[in-house]
């Protein structure tokens, strides 16, 4: 569980919207240390191989996330993973509430 000012959020359900976003195959939710309210919520998603445009698929899973999860599990953080055998950078987004 990740502890988001006191709320409990389950990485699961945050992966499991994520996952829902177009051109996503492998996503990982995890807790970030914050001095102020306890964590927040980082993902991490690989995208399919043959997904081009990072930034779209940053932005849907954005979009996916801020309908369907509550605040607190909204991501702080999203950190774009290589494929596995891709030699991709990262691209990481820090989100504003």
């Amino acid at each position: 569980m990740i502890t988001v000012g006191g709320i409990k959020v389950s990485p699961e359900s945050v992966e499991e919207v994520i996952l829902g976003a177009p051109e996503v195959s492998m996503p990982m939710a995890v807790g970030r240390s914050s001095s102020i309210i306890g964590q927040v919520v980082e993902a991490l998603v690989v995208a399919q191989p043959g997904s081009n445009d990072a930034d779209q698929l940053i932005e849907a899973v954005q979009e996916a996330c801020r309908d369907q999860l509550r605040r607190e599990a909204v991501s702080a953080s999203f950190i774009l993973c290589p494929s596995p055998g891709q030699a991709n950078s990262i691209t990481s987004l820090e989100m504003s509430h």
